[in-house]
């Protein structure tokens, strides 16, 4: 088999869910790692970076992040919100998977920088049928923005990113 391209950050509480999107995109070949938490806090430190040598030599934002909404603490929607905010951050796609239909909270997520909102279905298999769609138009269809740690251009509008690419 493959190996998938993209490392993905998947912030969700529902175990059983975060078992069929790990499944689902690494079988498919879109990811080639899936990092997950539970909350959106601990979600917040990872993406913070390093926070010690070792860990420096190792760490990579992600290529894509797949959040809810509904999760302990801070909620999908003010996570969004801060990492739409944050010149480190923003460019990275995030796509909410959420078993909410309501209109008020797809428009808020699409307004807060979200680039897809996908309703998590109760039907594992149209679940799983969602999941291949996504995979083959952001794997295959869509270019994926490079960050700023690997762009040398981009770097000077994300200091961090450039002190890291430079002790790197």
């Amino acid at each position: 088999m493959a190996q998938g391209r993209y490392l993905v950050l998947l912030v969700d509480d529902n175990d059983d869910h975060c078992m069929l999107i790990e499944d689902m995109l690494i079988s498919q070949t879109f990811a080639r790692r899936v990092v997950r938490f539970s909350d959106a806090e601990s979600a917040l430190a990872y993406l913070h970076g390093p926070h010690s040598p070792q860990e420096s030599e190792s760490f990579r934002l992600p290529d894509f992040i797949f959040l809810d909404i509904k999760l302990p603490g801070m909620d999908g929607i003010e996570l969004l919100q801060q990492l739409k905010a944050n010149p480190t951050t923003r460019r990275i796609p995030t796509i909410i998977l959420s078993t909410s239909t309501s209109k008020e909270k797809i428009t808020t997520s699409y307004s807060s920088g979200a680039c897809s909102y996908i309703v998590k279905p109760t039907n594992f298999s149209t679940f799983g049928e969602k999941l291949r769609a996504l995979g083959q138009y952001w794997g295959f269809a869509s270019e994926v923005p490079e960050l700023a740690a690997e762009v040398p251009e981009l770097a000077s509008e994300v200091p961090e990113l450039a002190a890291r690419r430079d002790h790197a």
